[in-house]
């Protein structure tokens, strides 16, 4: 989810089910840092599965946290950073920090050719200079001139 839809670890974190339409198969994003927040359609039917799966696990909860620790507890994003470096170093051999997916998601909506404005209102950022650090990161703005 962090990925999917440009999530701070703080943000997916505070995730409660509140937030989550299953029927409509979308999710209101809270932005921190002042962010806009938005709603975003979950696209992707694995993503839809698993959090069908998860809300059945955990009893159908109407209001607590999406994600729990194994006390029953809401995962804090220091444990979940802790948590995805661990389990990026055994998958790649690179420890990661899990901001990385909030910029894999902001390049791969400007690679797929998504203009500028769509991409800042998608991640939230009120200024759309925070956004221009992902033109920075992907050729498909080039793609067009030929020589």
């Amino acid at each position: 989810m962090a990925y999917h839809h440009g999530l701070r670890v703080s943000e997916m974190v505070n995730l409660k089910w509140q937030h989550v339409d299953l029927k409509a198969s979308q999710i209101t994003v809270n932005r921190l840092k002042q962010g806009i927040n938005t709603t975003h359609p979950i696209t992707d039917k694995r993503e839809m599965m698993l959090l069908r799966r998860l809300h059945k696990a955990q009893g159908k909860p109407t209001g607590g946290y999406l994600y729990l620790n194994e006390r029953g507890c809401s995962v804090s994003a220091n444990g979940f950073q802790k948590m995805f470096s661990k389990a990026s170093e055994l998958a790649t051999g690179i420890k990661w920090n899990s901001h990385s997916l909030r910029h894999a998601c902001g390049t791969a909506l400007i690679s797929k050719g998504h203009d500028l404005r769509t991409v800042q209102v998608y991640l939230g950022h009120r200024n759309i200079q925070n956004t221009t650090q992902y033109l920075h990161e992907s050729s498909k703005q080039f793609e067009s001139i030929e020589w």
